[in-house]
């Protein structure tokens, strides 16, 4: 899952990349995202990812985005798509074999989630009228891989850095417009989780996709890709976790929120190992051996035997949350309610096409763009209908006016 969506400054761009917490042992591979493709960007370097940073086309040195008046501009963002523990368990401890199929599953799914988010980003622009417009944007996407946790503890993730650069449908580029991909973060991580389940599956290896259940480092439920066969192991490799969970107990602090403030607080300068050292200290030291990891971890794919719900189940739901919640859903409201209900049975592109199913639902009345954010808006058709006794025509009146 994606717990956040960090900012980069340009202030703090250079030490900011060349920290551990990015590139220092990272594995640098190609640059991600329809925008690289634009500009023929291929092999990811920390030259071509500091020109991006300040705004200017690697190849060329030519100025896509300018500074704001002021002379600074924000460089990008930065979030991160993590593999389950046991996921991480069964690259570590496994044969030559094992690990790749894992490394291939990854990136792949990385490669997945990465499209999804691209499609939630805007540029603005200026239309025909004069009226200040959103526009799909091409993005550039830089990728660090990394294999292990802050606490040594084998970690299969990436970091993924997001420059703030996007190519309008004409061609030209602009800065980003983030609001809508912020407010739905948690459709990208379970694009990553999905997809992360067929890539494992499609190479043999017994993935399931399961429902995590409340901590006491938040409340929110969604579906994670595991390797049940090696579930005994995951808590004894998950000290970052134990370190959250301790400092909220300590405090008497649950949820969400708590638990980003308790990973602030207890985190500490990340100090990666080189890989073959990691890897022999875990080798070393793994419960199981190479060919017992490999048994475990491969064979069929886990397949949720229950019901899924429709995309009307899902819509009744927001519905009747808006009589007790707030009146008017957005995008976001409609996407993540629909990723949570479905993810453990469909992929990324069934999830992306169930949530545009649900933003038509006839109960649901479209209204303009949020001012701020510039979501689109939906009611309930029961606020127009009961609330205010419109008939159609009313109702359609209404519409305009939303």
């Amino acid at each position: 899952m994606i717990g956040k969506i960090t900012v980069v400054s340009t202030a703090g761009q250079i030490s900011y990349l060349k920290t551990a917490y990015l590139a220092d042992g990272a594995e640098k591979t190609v640059f991600l995202g329809q925008g690289a493709e634009a500009l023929g960007l291929t092999v990811q370097t920390d030259a071509a990812v500091l020109a991006l940073c300040d705004g200017k086309n690697p190849a060329t040195g030519e100025t896509l985005v300018r500074a704001g008046s002021d002379g600074t501009r924000r460089a990008g963002h930065e979030f991160s798509l993590s593999a389950d523990k046991t996921v991480s368990l069964a690259w570590a401890f496994g044969d030559a074999r094992t690990r790749a199929d894992i490394e291939a599953a990854h990136t792949r799914a990385v490669e997945r989630a990465v499209r999804v988010a691209e499609g939630l980003l805007d540029v603005r622009a200026t239309d025909d009228t004069g009226e200040r417009v959103r526009e799909p944007a091409k993005a550039v996407f830089a990728r660090y891989g990394h294999k292990s946790s802050r606490e040594g503890d084998p970690q299969v993730h990436d970091h993924i850095l997001m420059l703030n650069a996007g190519q309008r449908p004409d061609g030209s580029w602009a800065a980003l417009s983030t609001e809508r991909l912020m407010a739905s973060k948690e459709i990208v991580g379970q694009a990553y989780q999905v997809a992360l389940y067929e890539e494992l599956a499609a190479r043999g290896i017994a993935a399931e996709k399961r429902e995590t259940q409340p901590t006491e480092t938040g409340k929110e439920v969604f579906t994670a890709t595991v390797i049940p066969a090696l579930d005994r192991y995951a808590d004894e490799y998950s000290k970052r976790r134990q370190q959250i969970e301790a400092h909220m107990k300590a405090h008497g602090k649950k949820g969400s929120f708590w638990a980003q403030a308790a990973a602030l607080e207890t985190r500490k300068k990340k100090a990666e190992p080189p890989l073959a050292v990691a890897m022999d200290a875990w080798k070393a030291n793994a419960p199981i051996t190479e060919a017992q990891t490999r048994a475990a971890a491969h064979g069929p794919a886990v397949v949720a035997k229950e019901k899924p719900p429709t995309v009307a189940e899902i819509v009744s739901g927001l519905i009747e949350d808006t009589k007790t919640t707030k009146s008017v859903l957005t995008d976001a409201d409609i996407g993540k309610a629909v990723a949570k209900g479905l993810a453990r049975f469909t992929n990324e592109d069934g999830i992306l096409a169930a949530i545009e199913e649900a933003k038509a639902h006839p109960d649901l009345v479209l209204g303009g763009p949020d001012e701020k954010t510039g979501e689109m808006r939906y009611m309930p058709l029961y606020h127009f209908q009961s609330d205010l006794g419109m008939g159609q025509a009313g109702v359609e009146e209404a519409q305009r006016q939303f």
